[in-house]
């Protein structure tokens, strides 16, 4: 997926699963801007896993609070179907509530990473930098189903580095080729929405 120091998307696709039509548009151009070849969209849960048993997809974004059922849920669901195809793929959780309680909710239902929202675009353009560069294995035990939980490189999500070797890992990581005028324009197309 990476390719001279930026992500290519073109043949990537993504599900966007969130009951605000008005947040599935926005990331949706975001997505589009970055290159990614398909976005697919669901207002539910229960659309997004149809979507998933229906074609090759290469990484859920699901809001936590996605209804029947909600973001956690489909996860651990997705997670825990054995013998699927789409069991392991990526899954980033967009969340309205970062309390610490609720991290470890999402972390132990086997998302791969966490964002919070309101979204912003370097933010969004950094978690998929972060699974395109530390495709991280696949854990199933009696108690876990998911990516390994240990990050092994880069910067963490919340942006502390607890090692001097994270940082300096970190600094040679992708960095995002959108302009701050590219991400500005998208905001306002997404603001006349």
């Amino acid at each position: 997926m990476i390719r001279g120091g930026g992500l290519r998307l073109d043949g990537v696709t993504v599900l966007l699963a969130d009951g605000s039509k008005f947040t599935r548009k926005l990331v949706a151009q975001m997505l589009a801007e970055f290159g990614v070849g398909t976005i697919l969209e669901a207002e539910d849960g229960e659309t997004a896993l149809d979507a998933l048993k229906r074609g090759p997809v290469d990484l859920l974004i699901c809001d936590t609070l996605v209804e029947n059922p909600d973001g956690i849920t489909l996860t651990r669901m997705i997670r825990h179907d054995n013998g699927a195809t789409y069991r392991s793929i990526p899954v980033l959780l967009l969340a309205g509530h970062t309390r610490q309680v609720d991290v470890i909710r999402m972390r132990d239902c086997g998302a791969s990473l966490i964002l919070a929202k309101p979204v912003a675009p370097k933010a969004l353009y950094d978690r998929l930098a972060w699974i395109a560069r530390d495709p991280r294995p696949f854990v199933d035990s009696a108690i876990y189903a998911g990516p390994d939980r240990r990050h092994n490189a880069g910067e963490p999500p919340n942006g502390v580095a607890r090692r001097q070797m994270d940082r300096e890992c970190f600094a040679t990581q992708t960095k995002s080729s959108v302009s701050h005028d590219e991400i500005m324009a998208i905001l306002r197309q997404a603001d006349s929405l």
